[in-house]
């Protein structure tokens, strides 16, 4: 048995029910699988629709973050 998340029609994401194992077990399995793969972020992203300039600016806010980590870790 396999669990799958579909997007917009594109396959996302798959899970396996291993032998012996609860689909609990599984569902928490694919859980941990969404949130590192990031689709929850990806999936919100596309509910509304994002103007090129707020798209813009966020790139540039997560640049700044990513710059400002990066200076904190290398100090």
């Amino acid at each position: 048995m396999c669990i799958f998340i579909y997007i917009r029609e594109e396959y996302v994401l798959t899970v396996t029910v291993r032998k012996n194992e609860t689909v609990d077990k599984a569902i928490r399995r694919l859980k941990k699988k969404v949130d590192r793969e990031g689709v929850l972020k990806i999936v919100r992203q596309h509910q509304q629709y994002e103007k090129p300039s707020e798209k813009k600016l966020r790139k540039q806010k997560a640049a700044r973050r990513n710059a400002h980590r990066l200076m904190k870790l290398y100090r």
